[in-house]
């Protein structure tokens, strides 16, 4: 009696199962990988921002030099060297200290501040204890939407910044 070598009819029927019960539980998440990247990026991005700019506030300890982030309707960025400048350039280096101007376009993205799109530019800053000032100083919400999809990052009245 020779025995064959091979898979029984059992074994690959549980082989195909198998890779069926993956394909239906991976493809999805890597196909939504995609379509948030750049939304996850910019919220991202904002979030570490703001709290960048809370602890530069805090350990500022001259009158001098001012830390500040403007967002405006399809962008943000970090101001340092003038209160005054109410612009932002079209690169920030490094990259982290803002969203680029070909980045905004290209991704579409959308800002709203408080429920409200921003018609010029809304400035966030913070005192040396990391209390927001002005505009945020009874708490505040930003609202970044790409195709659709929205991410909301909220500014506390204490300092607090979340998701």
């Amino acid at each position: 009696m020779s025995r064959s070598s091979g898979f029984t009819l059992v074994e690959l029927i549980f082989v195909i199962i198998l890779i069926g019960i993956l394909a239906v539980t991976t493809l999805p998440k890597l196909t939504l990988i995609n379509k948030d990247s750049s939304l996850i990026e910019a919220r991202d991005r904002l979030l570490s921002l703001l709290r960048h700019t809370q602890l530069q506030s805090m350990q500022n300890t001259q009158t001098t030099g001012c830390y500040k982030v403007l967002v405006n309707s399809i962008r943000f960025g970090q101001q340092t060297s003038d209160c005054t400048i109410q612009t932002l350039p079209a690169t920030f280096n490094p990259d982290y200290l803002g969203y680029t101007q070909a980045e905004a376009i290209s991704s579409k993205l959308r800002i709203k501040v408080n429920g409200y799109p921003v018609t010029t530019y809304y400035q966030i800053t913070f005192n040396s204890l990391g209390i927001p000032e002005n505009l945020c100083s009874r708490g505040c919400n930003i609202a970044l939407t790409i195709n659709g999809q929205t991410e909301t990052i909220y500014i506390e009245a204490q300092g607090y910044i979340h998701l």
